[in-house]
């Protein structure tokens, strides 16, 4: 027989231990999974925890800080409508609004900074034309283009283009008039 197997302490662990020893391996790989099973239900419960919260959280945002949002550009969108209503309807607005957003090219007479139709400032001693794509004028902010405020800028492209559809649609008239006199 080899050394160690004669000891009194390995002949106790292999005749009566035997038994035990495999029980208590037994019960050390059950509490091992208990614990791994108890700790993957507290994620899960962490888990859910969160995604309610995360709803809470999403339905706190929609009513809070953006219902009162929707509610004030339904407002404004109804303010617009009601402005664009009370313009001739000869005028394009489909035009004009694609022109203030960008989308069209700019009239032949806008693009050099001529203003548009009738210069601004046009028969009353004023300078030329505004200048600018719109010939709305500068940017309002006093320091290089783009620096300046833009709501003010963009203000300015909307009363240029109104004007030069005005002024446009004056001169049409006009030139009919003029037609229909002249026949």
């Amino acid at each position: 027989m080899p050394e160690g197997m004669r000891d009194e302490h390995f002949d106790y662990v292999y005749n009566v231990a035997y038994k035990d020893l495999i029980d208590g391996t037994v019960e050390v790989k059950q509490a091992h999974y208990d614990t791994i099973i108890a700790m993957f239900d507290r994620i899960m419960l962490l888990h859910i925890v969160l995604f309610l919260m995360l709803w809470v959280i999403f339905a706190g945002f929609l009513f809070i800080l953006l219902n009162p949002l929707l509610k004030r550009v339904s407002k404004e969108r109804r303010r617009i409508a009601e402005l664009m209503s009370q313009l001739p309807l000869e005028l394009d607005v489909e035009k004009l609004v694609g022109r203030a957003l960008g989308a069209g090219a700019p009239a032949a007479g806008n693009a050099g900074g001529a203003g548009s139709g009738a210069p601004s400032g046009a028969g009353h001693g004023g300078g030329g034309g505004g200048g600018g794509l719109f010939g709305a004028g500068g940017n309002n902010g006093g320091g290089p283009a783009g620096q300046g405020d833009q709501g003010a800028d963009a203000t300015n492209k909307w009363k240029a283009i109104i004007k030069s559809a005005s002024v446009s649609l004056k001169g049409n008239k006009q030139a009919s008039a003029d037609m229909s006199a002249a026949q």
